[in-house]
């Protein structure tokens, strides 16, 4: 997480005031074939099997590449190479001396193996590495007195309907606005009536793409399908444009309920072909199954047609999760979690991360290292209007409509 802090640009001070620069991470280098393990836990090198690791610090250089700090002055143990090995002694524990790492593949060293290693699988999927977790995204809610523009990132192992299931509760109502991943179809406040799934027109549009590229004689097809969905976004754009205006509002929603039906219409017509290709009628069959989903928008002008938002949102952790290795610990991930949960809400609502951060830190530091007495101030929508201006991000001045001509006196 310092090291995502430090490549956002902002100043890292540690507790005795000194800035950091980079932050360290120690792996465990072989000192025999200078294999670079990555695993400090383990004894023996993973490639020459040599009891021979050595801790030194890694880091990532300008060039992204993972590389370490060897110290040239620093002497290898040669502990154990001055007498002789002892023979070997009968027993289970016998106490003698293991060299190599296939030595823990005979009789009771074996089995202590194998019982060490039921233990770590079973801490394993207690605990769940971060480095394997999912980042989920939720974004605006609509509907069930939600009025806060806020994000919330959840860390969890699992890709199941149990993680949005119990983060939204069991007396949740409202629209959640989705792709089709089966999960939230799965969920009990769907299945109840509860929560309406709104799915997202892109990836429909994404559907007839695929076979486009896929069937060059489908493509006139795929275009005129491709071609109906931009008009169904343009139809909605040209409504929300005017809905300050009641009478030109309602001219353009008729508009664009024509256009639903019609490609209601279409779609069930086409379906009906006995000569429809297999690819198109997976794409057609899909879209008439999620159609009630896909129209959620009609009636609700406020939930976009697609979830594109909430996925950009989602790209920097998701990205940032391969370019920084993700999370040593399930501290350290929730702790990003909760971090990209902060920043991507003080983004959306205008404000400078720096600004906020330097506002609420320098609070707890006149609370004496402890959080404001009310730290939910600080959020942007219990903030005034002044102060979310004094933190808000600077805005760049525009170009001079006349710019002078300096070659003339």
């Amino acid at each position: 997480m310092q090291n995502v802090i430090i490549q956002m640009g902002f100043v890292l001070i540690t507790m005795d005031g000194l800035r950091l620069t980079r932050v360290k991470r120690f792996k465990l280098l072989c000192r025999a074939c200078f294999k670079l393990n990555l695993d400090t836990e383990r004894q023996f090198c993973d490639k020459c099997g040599a009891h021979t690791l050595s801790k030194v610090s890694c880091f990532i250089n300008e060039s992204g590449e993972v590389t370490f700090f060897d110290n040239p002055k620093r002497r290898v143990n040669l502990r154990g190479t001055i007498y002789s090995i002892p023979k070997p002694k009968g027993g289970r524990n016998n106490g003698n001396l293991i060299l190599r790492e296939d030595e823990f593949m005979t009789g009771d060293k074996m089995m202590r193996m194998k019982r060490i290693e039921k233990e770590k699988e079973k801490e394993r999927n207690a605990i769940k590495n971060t480095l394997e977790g999912n980042y989920w995204a939720g974004g605006q809610g609509y509907g069930a007195g939600v009025s806060s523009l806020l994000y919330v990132f959840v860390l969890d192992p699992t890709r199941s309907h149990d993680v949005p299931e119990t983060h939204f509760g069991t007396e949740a109502e409202g629209i959640i606005n989705v792709d089709r991943y089966s999960a939230y179809k799965a969920m009990a406040q769907v299945k109840a009536g509860q929560i309406v799934l709104a799915f997202c027109w892109a990836h429909v549009r994404r559907d007839f793409l695929a076979v486009l590229t896929g069937w060059s004689e489908l493509a006139e097809w795929s275009l005129a399908w491709v071609e109906e969905i931009g008009t169904l976004y343009q139809r909605n754009d040209q409504r929300l444009a005017v809905k300050e205006n009641t009478s030109v509002y309602a001219e353009a929603d008729k508009v664009l309920r024509a256009q639903v039906e019609h490609m209601r219409q279409r779609c069930e017509r086409e379906l009906t072909e006995p000569k429809l290709r297999l690819p198109q009628r997976k794409a057609l069959t899909s879209l008439q199954n999620h159609w009630a989903g896909l129209t959620v928008f009609v009636n609700h002008p406020e939930v976009p047609m697609d979830n594109n938002e909430a996925e950009r949102r989602q790209r920097g952790p998701v990205v940032g999760r391969k370019n920084f290795y993700g999370s040593g610990a399930l501290w350290s991930g929730r702790l990003a979690a909760m971090m990209f949960s902060l920043l991507q809400t003080l983004q959306v609502w205008g404000l400078d991360t720096g600004k906020w951060l330097t506002a609420y830190l320098s609070a707890c530091a006149k609370a004496g290292g402890e959080p404001p007495p009310d730290p939910k101030r600080y959020l942007p929508w219990n903030m005034t209007e002044q102060e979310r201006e004094n933190l808000s991000m600077a805005k760049r001045k525009p170009p001079d409509a006349e710019t002078p001509d300096h070659g003339k006196e």
